[in-house]
């Protein structure tokens, strides 16, 4: 009986042994940090005064929740500030984050990966070539339901540069969307409006999607796909309005860069009308390097150059 009593001992300390280092291994639990600079967060905890207090605390997989209020500071989520939300308390009263004036700093700026901003409000007054939002992470941002607006002229509400990346369901107001160097971005159901500059354009794209958009009043072009290597990308289901030049402007590749590995840009099903130049038009002139872009069931007033229907 005795042997039997040890063996038991054994095998269950053995077993408690077990399951501590499998415990162990376990990655540890996300956690919501809250933020408020006017009370307590309603006794929520961990409660931080500052944004960016709650950022440096924060680990990949956190939420970063923030209370009404207005918060005079930039969020930067540095490099390695992976897979954090950053989200209103409450939808319907968004936090503001808005920078001192004057500073030309961007509300938000990620340089990491899988970074998440929702329901926010989001304003900075950047002189050209400033953003409002200015992401530089690898891949993975979603940027979703926010207003960003810009008080001053500026470059770009968002300026998106990293890779599989999300722009949806905002509201821009004196800014516009730019986005370069990019693959796999989808830029969908945003309305822009008052844009200094181009509404939404892409620059050294491939294999990105423009869709269900609301584009109207940008001071140039509404929607632009830039000269630089753009090729198969979609641009679809949009409607583009008062802009100060071209409604929907596509260039042709540069020279030297054919476009078999992506196809060619596919325009299609948009609404461009009431632009001050031409409703949609194709810069593509033959001979190029690439095939001119598929245009199919738009709807316009003017069309120019290579544009078709």
């Amino acid at each position: 009986m005795r042997t039997a009593n040890a063996s038991t001992r054994l095998l269950l300390a053995a077993v408690g042994v077990f399951l501590s280092a499998f415990a162990w291994q376990q990655p540890a639990a996300a956690s919501i940090l809250y933020v408020d600079n006017v009370r307590t967060c309603a006794a929520l905890v961990p409660c931080y005064s500052t944004i960016m207090d709650a950022v440096n605390a924060a680990v990949p997989g956190d939420t970063i929740s923030v209370f009404p209020g207005v918060y005079h500071e930039s969020v930067i989520f540095a490099a390695g500030k992976d897979s954090i939300i950053l989200t209103a308390q409450l939808p319907n009263n968004s936090a503001v984050i808005a920078p001192p004036l004057g500073a030309g700093n961007a509300a938000v700026t990620i340089f990491a990966s899988n970074v998440q901003l929702m329901n926010l409000l989001l304003e900075a007054d950047g002189a050209y070539g400033a953003y409002v939002v200015l992401d530089l992470g690898a891949s993975g941002t979603i940027i979703y339901d926010n207003v960003i607006r810009s008080i001053a002229p500026s470059y770009a509400g968002i300026g998106m540069f990293s890779t599989n990346s999300i722009v949806r369901q905002n509201t821009l107001i004196g800014g516009g969307i730019f986005v370069s160097g990019t693959t796999g971005v989808l830029v969908a159901g945003n309305l822009v409006t008052n844009a200094p500059i181009d509404g939404i354009s892409f620059a050294n794209g491939q294999t990105n999607k423009i869709q269900n958009n609301v584009v109207r009043s940008s001071a140039r072009y509404g929607i632009v796909l830039d000269r630089d290597v753009e090729v198969g990308n979609i641009v679809q289901d949009n409607v583009v309005t008062a802009s100060g030049g071209d409604g929907i402007l596509l260039y042709g590749a540069r020279a030297g860069q054919p476009d078999s590995q992506f196809g060619k840009n596919i325009v299609r099903r948009n609404t461009s009308v009431e632009n001050a130049l031409c409703d949609i038009n194709d810069n593509w002139t033959a001979p190029s390097p690439v095939q001119p872009n598929i245009w199919n069931a738009n709807r316009f007033f003017t069309k120019c150059g290579a544009a078709t229907n």
